[in-house]
């Protein structure tokens, strides 16, 4: 749509994907994710949806921020490591 000029103007925005893909599956509206979300969800789902990749891509920023010098309990580590590989087999997926 951009690259023929035009813009999108969301009338509503969702947060929760779950609903967003609900409603999407409605027929109500459209909903963008990742892909990945949509293949779990797609069962769940009152119909089928399809996916298009977007152009360009969207992507998210994540960031783990901490104080300089703080040392992190190893409980706190454990956690940063799961979300990281967590993302990462998203990513892959």
């Amino acid at each position: 749509m951009q690259s023929a000029g035009g813009t999108l103007q969301p009338a509503i925005e969702v947060e929760n994907v779950e609903t967003a893909l609900e409603i999407a599956a409605l027929g109500v509206a459209d909903a963008i994710t990742a892909r990945s979300i949509l293949r779990r969800q797609q069962g769940k789902l009152p119909a089928p949806l399809y996916s298009a990749p977007l152009e360009p891509s969207l992507y998210d920023s994540f960031a783990i921020v901490h104080r300089r010098n703080a040392v992190l309990s190893r409980p706190v580590q454990t956690v940063i490591e799961f979300a990281v590989a967590r993302m990462q087999a998203l990513a892959e997926e």
